[in-house]
């Protein structure tokens, strides 16, 4: 029935404006009616698709420590999307898109969860989900991502900490003497004594040992003696990126590394991976980013890939950067690249993943890649990045 309502309307626009209409959009036409059809059928969005985008989004909430499941206006788009995206599955008729690649560049961090989202619906319908359907699906998570972020601005801070009482002193001097005028409370509490009454309460949490509540996503760990690596972490879990000096300093010059010879994506992921896991002593970081290399390509544009672990594999926030004058063959795609960053975020630092953002600055520029070419040095690469950044926060 949808079918022939769809060519009964276009044969009016067709005798109307003189034009030939084809018949793909006849049939979209009719799978957007059914879809409308769908959601119209009730007064409420059905609890089938709710509880999809729901399981959906605590995936995501699992791997990447971000919460938007009581984002009820987020909850509401994805499952009206939701709605008639299930049509298009099941006609084998999903979209076709030009700005899949702009919004790969312009919102990186809501295509990346987006995929993620989508490899749910994947594991869901047994069917691949396109790229262009994962690009509608990116625009409203990051809508999600920016309510969320704008949303936070309080500072009231528990530890939850199985240390004696001498060492939650030093810990507590030590973050007052950091944070004195952003802390309006700092409250320590044992993990015996941890539940939910907490939750609303408070709204950063600290933990000083990597278990249940680390491992759950809920709270950030800092070492029981803080250093100054402790500082930059939790400075950044509280403030995000204020300022241009604050990105750069995720970028260390014993993570910068340049490849004088022919190379390829399997060696330049190790490498990235082996620098990264020395100097900060990590395991379990090469799995991670493999995993999510095989998920689907980490290629964003203009001969730059960023590849990133599935989950964060502990608390630092850092990109090791690998530069190849020769062009790596990255992806099944075809596409090749001379610059490649591994983006690792701290687990259970929400505000950490504003650094997607900035680097959309990076991967919108189709000159990068190549002024660092002309130099492929540490000291060049840190004065393009700076010239790139001074754009967004100029927006």
């Amino acid at each position: 029935s949808e079918r022939e309502l769809s060519e009964a309307i276009f044969q009016r626009i067709a005798d109307g404006f003189h034009i030939r209409v084809p018949e793909a959009e006849v049939d979209f036409l009719a799978l957007y009616l059914k879809g409308r059809g769908s959601a119209a059928s009730t007064s409420v969005i059905s609890q089938e698709v709710d509880d999809l985008v729901l399981d959906g989004l605590r995936e995501v909430r699992a791997a990447f420590g971000i919460d938007l499941t009581n984002d009820v206006n987020l909850r509401i788009a994805l499952s009206l999307h939701c709605t008639q995206l299930i049509v298009r599955i099941q006609y084998d008729m999903q979209m076709n898109s030009h700005i899949v690649d702009y919004i790969r560049k312009t919102f990186p961090q809501g295509f990346d969860i987006a995929t993620y989202f989508a490899a749910f619906l994947q594991k869901k319908f047994r069917k691949e989900i396109r790229d262009e359907e994962i690009a509608f699906i990116a625009i409203h998570m990051y809508k999600g991502l920016s309510d969320a972020h704008n949303s936070t601005g309080t500072r009231k801070v528990l530890v939850i900490s199985s240390l004696r009482r001498s060492e939650n002193l030093l810990i507590r001097q030590t973050l007052t003497r950091w944070f004195s005028d952003q802390i309006a409370e700092l409250f320590f509490l044992p993990p015996s004594l941890m539940d939910e009454s907490y939750l609303d309460k408070y709204d950063i949490f600290l933990t000083t040992e990597k278990g249940k509540y680390y491992d759950m996503g809920l709270a950030f760990y800092v070492s029981p003696f803080p250093s100054q690596h402790d500082y930059l972490n939790l400075k950044l879990a509280m403030d995000g990126f204020a300022s241009i000096d604050d990105i750069l300093q995720i970028f260390h010059r014993d993570l910068f590394e340049v490849f004088r010879r022919e190379t390829n994506h399997d060696e330049v992921v190790h490498t990235l991976c082996a620098k990264s896991s020395k100097f900060y002593g990590l395991e379990g970081l090469q799995d991670a980013v493999l995993e999510r290399e095989n998920m689907r390509s980490t290629f964003f544009g203009n001969a730059i890939a960023a590849p990133h672990p599935m989950f964060a594999v502990s608390s630092d926030t850092f990109i090791t950067v690998c530069v190849s004058p020769q062009p790596v063959d990255w992806d099944s795609e075809g596409n090749k690249v001379n610059l490649i960053m591994l983006v690792c975020i701290g687990k259970n630092n929400q505000k950490a993943f504003q650094i997607w953002n900035y680097l959309s600055y990076l991967f919108a520029d189709r000159s990068f890649a190549a002024q660092l070419l002309t130099d492929p040095s540490y000291e060049h690469f840190l004065r393009l990045l700076k010239d790139a950044l001074a754009k967004g926060f100029e927006a």
